[in-house]
Formats: structure tokens, sequence, C-alpha cells
């Protein structure tokens, strides 16, 4: 009836997650997968932008935590990064958690 899930928490520590970082970001997060996560939690407290390649990473992962039967979750969204991923709809399938 009760469990007990550990996630894993990503802590973003950089201004923006642009496109020249977000294939690094995909590898980053591809070896925590490969690791046997499959609970994420993103912290996005310091991030104050998102590029179109970072969006693609989010839902990328995603795809990857949903074929594990994993969970996703988003912590300390701002208001402009929350008005990206409501146009991208990535808040319809990842539990964020506004600022």
């Amino acid at each position: 009836m009760w469990s007990n899930t550990n996630y894993e928490l990503i802590r973003v520590n950089q201004s923006t997650l642009g496109f020249n970082d977000a294939g690094h970001f995909r590898e980053f997060v591809d070896q925590v997968l490969a690791d046997g996560a499959t609970h994420l939690i993103f912290d996005f407290s310091e991030m104050k932008t998102i590029s179109s390649g970072g969006i693609g990473v989010l839902f990328s992962v995603i795809k990857k935590i949903k074929a594990q039967n994993g969970d996703f979750k988003i912590i300390g969204v701002n208001s402009d990064i929350r008005k990206l991923l409501e146009v991208t709809r990535v808040h319809q399938q990842v539990d964020i958690h506004f600022k």
C-alpha cells in the first residue's frame, strides 16, 4: 500500500540551458538513467532561460522515464520558463512546481 521512492535530484547550476549546453546535459541525464535512476527531480531554481534544445532534452527525458515506468518532476521554475513550458506543453507531461 505504501512505497518509498527515492528521487535523484539534479540541480541545474547555470542561468541558461542553451543550445550549446543541451547536448552535454542530455549526456549527463542519459548516464543518470543508465545508472538505474527511474525517478528524477530537476531543480531549475538557478535557471533564467531555456532554449529549444533544452526543451528537446526535457521531452527526451520524459520519453525515457515513461518507458521505465518512472517519474519526473521539475521544481523552482521561474515565470519566463513557466510560460515556455506551457506553450510547448511540457507542463502536461511533467509535474512542475513553480516559484
